[in-house]
This record gives C-alpha cells, sequence and structure tokens, in this order.
C-alpha cells in the first residue's frame, strides 16, 4: 500500500491497485458448497446448524423414554428380578435410549472439532455396545426352556441401534462430509429396539 503526495496540495492520496481485501463469509450468507467446505475444513469444525432441530427432538424423545423404562421397572422389579435376561433388557433399553440422548447433546455443542465429535460419537458407541453385549451374553448362558429367537431378536435389534454411530464416528474422523447423516438410522432403531423392550418390562411381563 502507497500513500504518494498530491504536488499540488500536499495531501495524501490511497493506491487502490496496491490494496489486496480478503473475503471472509458471514453467517448466513450465500456461500456456494465449495467454498463452505473449504471454510469449515481450515476450522475442523463440523457445520451443524441446519440439524439444531432434530437433534434437540431426539434428545428431548430419548429423555423421556428413558424415564418410561425407569417407570417400568419401578411397577415390576419384583417380576423383572424373577425372570433370567429381564434385568440385562432393562440395562439394554436405558443404554438404548441414553445412546441418543448423549450422542444428541454432544452434537449440539457449539463449534466443537469434527475430530472431538467424532471421538466422543464412537466412545458412546462402545460403551452402550460393550453393555448390550454382556447383558445377552449373560441371558445366553442363564436362559432355559427360552426360544433361541428372543435372544436373537435383542441381538439383531442392538447391532442396529448401535452400529450406525460407530459408522458415523469413523466416517467423521475420515472427513466424510455427509458422516452426520448415519446418526440418524441409530436415533430409528435405538428407539425401536428400546421401545420394544419397554413394552416387554411394562405389558409382556404382566401377561
Amino acid at each position: 500500500m502507497t500513500w504518494p503526495s498530491n504536488s499540488v496540495s500536499g495531501a495524501r492520496t490511497l493506491d487502490l491497485r496496491s490494496v489486496t481485501l480478503q473475503v471472509v463469509p458471514l453467517a448466513g450468507s450465500p456461500v456456494n458448497e465449495a467454498e463452505r467446505g473449504q471454510w469449515y475444513d481450515r476450522r475442523r469444525v463440523f457445520p451443524l446448524s441446519d440439524w439444531q432441530p432434530l437433534l434437540t427432538v431426539q434428545a428431548g424423545a430419548a429423555a423421556t423414554l428413558t424415564g418410561l423404562v425407569f417407570v417400568a421397572v419401578s411397577l415390576n422389579l419384583t417380576k423383572i428380578l424373577e425372570v433370567p435376561g429381564l434385568p440385562g433388557r432393562a440395562a439394554e433399553s436405558l443404554a438404548q435410549f441414553l445412546q441418543v440422548f448423549f450422542v444428541s447433546t454432544l452434537v449440539l455443542v457449539p463449534r466443537q472439532p469434527a475430530t472431538a465429535l467424532a471421538w466422543e460419537i464412537l466412545l458412546i458407541a462402545a460403551c452402550s455396545w460393550g453393555l448390550q453385549m454382556t447383558a445377552q451374553v449373560r441371558y445366553a448362558r442363564w436362559r432355559k426352556g427360552h426360544p433361541v429367537f428372543w435372544l436373537l431378536n435383542r441381538t439383531v435389534a442392538s447391532q442396529l441401534a448401535t452400529l450406525p454411530f460407530f459408522v458415523a464416528g469413523t466416517l467423521l474422523l475420515a472427513g466424510a462430509p455427509n458422516a452426520i447423516y448415519w446418526l440418524v438410522p441409530g436415533f430409528l432403531f435405538s428407539f425401536a429396539a428400546g421401545v420394544m423392550s419397554a413394552w416387554v418390562l411394562l405389558i409382556e411381563i404382566l401377561r
């Protein structure tokens, strides 16, 4: 940038030819997809503002259903403790709802690095998966006279509820732009599996 003197008046003028401007996109301004990707990649932050309403609803629903499981267990605690496998099934249901709650809550943390978010999702998925598999292994050892379908149904439901979160976390670490979409099947299968277990604890156990 130069400030040449004016030979007549002595005033200084700005030579705009030597000025370099850096354009920074503002929040809400129209930016094409390529620019948007570069903007967030430089800061290692994943843009999640469009997901906030969905994640908020998921967190609220998961918290409500977690309360439902606690109510079911408190109402039928004696019968649940008498039947092999039902205490573990209650734990599975809680894990499935709580993984939705924790994932949704952590994703809502503003300006969070994508790498940190990925590890958080993977940690939650690993803890939930480990708890569910432990309960099912114990049930497989203790069940007597129960159809194999009962164990198979629980195992498949648990895998479908947890594996999408592993995929989402892994793809986030790899930098995949659409990794967050894998949370949606994780939410849906977690709710389906958790509600089935809550139904058994609240209704089926009384038959």
